[in-house]
């Protein structure tokens, strides 16, 4: 899990941990990512906007980050329909009529 600043482009990181389905205190991929949540969030006092990639595109992830009220964007593979003003639409149709007022791309370097 990395960090970035507003208005930053350096890239922390906040948290690392390894874990093996195989292992025999292991519960789910859900609950290793809810449990790095929780330890981030506390950490940082609950500052912060979570971005998560479109593997976390899970119900499991959506209501504990709903029920904290914590921020969060989750990109979507376009398909997914949700709920809009008591109506069904696609996230692809509702991104495409979204003004994008602010943007900027983080690009991570590796050595060598």
């Amino acid at each position: 899990m990395i960090g970035v600043e507003n208005e930053g482009n350096e890239i922390t990181p906040l948290y690392d941990v390894l874990y093996s389905q195989g292992a025999a205190d292991f519960v789910s991929e859900n609950e290793e990512i809810k449990t790095a949540i929780t330890k981030v969030s506390a950490a940082r006092g609950g500052r912060g906007v979570w971005v998560i990639d479109q593997g976390g595109d899970r119900g499991e992830l959506y209501s504990p980050l709903l029920a904290k009220e914590r921020p969060f964007i989750v990109r979507q593979k376009g398909d997914r329909h949700i709920l809009c003003r008591a109506s069904q639409a696609e996230t692809a149709v509702l991104a495409a009529n979204c003004p994008m007022v602010y943007a900027t791309h983080i690009v991570r370097e590796e050595p060598g």
